[in-house]
């Protein structure tokens, strides 16, 4: 029985920092061609009809010695969710040449979301990007003119005036939109092209979950963010003792939270976090204690052993500093492998 190709471009619901390229995804036993081109998205055509259709815009910037200059091969950095750039993806799927007409739909989804998630899982994992998540069924709502268009979600500028500094306008200000990212360097461009060509890539859980609590905190989800790293640090901790063979049944059931961090680890590699690094130890308790609050309490905050309140966790300043020592701590204990 033969197969039916179908060509296919997804819209995402973001910006890749990826050059305008083709690039080559292992899904199975198959290698697909899948080309990423970046576009302005539909509100940036209503703010400036005529603004250039070049998939490598220039943009106003002022450099930290306050000239103003102009800035290519770059995106918009508050631009989170494609407001006015996205990146279009596609590819070529193949599926059973018996499919009934009203069948092809659901097939081509079937065989797509796959192939983009797992392109955006190597860009999210090797960039950081945080905001780069994997797309389901309610992005792909509808397919148009033989096109799957997705639902975007996008991030608002928080002042009206930045939506004519963003495309590069003065408008009688000399202070042009403050902040875009560079593209992607070529070497990391072949760190995700290596991940991407892999059978049975390997993305630690750990990090997963710290990108999670990042894009949880920019949503204003400071309860979820702390429970994604402390659920972190409990997962990378206890692979780093399971891997110096402790017992399974005796880390899981048997230890403390505390001691996993100070005598446990010390025990099984030799050195504690708590005498190594007493600060980033406080840091990894004040994370527990809270994480737990949000779990059982509802309760999004930093209390003492009694339970009195000490510290309310309610905005990005108080959570960022968090995610940060959290990023630490998984490296040290990265440290301690072979």
């Amino acid at each position: 029985m033969g197969t039916l190709p179908v060509s296919i471009e997804i819209p995402l619901p973001f910006c890749l920092r990826l050059h305008d390229d083709d690039y080559k995804v292992r899904l199975g036993e198959r290698i697909y061609l899948c080309r990423l081109r970046k576009v302005w998205s539909d509100f940036a055509s209503v703010c400036n009809p005529d603004k250039d259709e070049s998939p490598k815009p220039e943009f106003l910037i002022q450099v930290k010695t306050g000239k103003i200059t102009r800035a290519s091969d770059t995106e918009i950095e508050f631009d989170k969710r494609g407001f006015f750039r996205h990146t279009v993806f596609s590819t070529t799927v193949y599926i059973d040449e018996s499919s009934k007409p009203e069948e092809i739909k659901n097939r081509v989804i079937h065989a797509v979301l796959p192939l983009v998630n797992r392109f955006l899982k190597a860009y999210r994992y090797a960039t950081g990007e945080f905001h780069v998540t994997e797309i389901q069924w309610p992005d792909l709502c509808m397919i148009r003119d033989g096109k799957i268009m997705p639902f975007l979600t996008m991030d608002y500028p928080v002042q009206p005036q930045h939506r004519q500094k963003i495309m590069g306008w003065f408008g009688g200000d000399e202070n042009p939109l403050t902040t875009t990212k560079p593209n992607v360097a070529k070497e990391d461009h072949k760190a995700i092209e290596k991940v991407l060509l892999q059978e049975n890539p390997s993305f630690p859980l750990e990090r997963d979950l710290v990108l999670n609590a990042r894009d949880y905190a920019r949503q204003g989800r400071y309860g979820l963010a702390v429970f994604e790293i402390g659920t972190a640090l409990e997962v990378a901790v206890n692979n780093l003792l399971l891997s110096k063979g402790m017992d399974e049944e005796e880390l899981r059931y048997h230890t403390k939270f505390r001691d996993k961090y100070d005598s446990t680890l010390y025990k099984h590699a030799g050195v504690s976090l708590k005498d190594a690094r007493p600060t980033l130890f406080s840091d990894v308790l004040k994370i527990w204690n809270i994480r737990n609050n949000v779990a059982h309490k509802r309760l999004t905050a930093y209390t003492d052993e009694k339970g009195s309140l000490i510290e309310r966790i309610e905005s990005k300043d108080r959570v960022e500093p968090l995610i940060r020592s959290t990023e630490q701590t998984l490296d040290f204990l990265n440290s301690l492998y072979p």
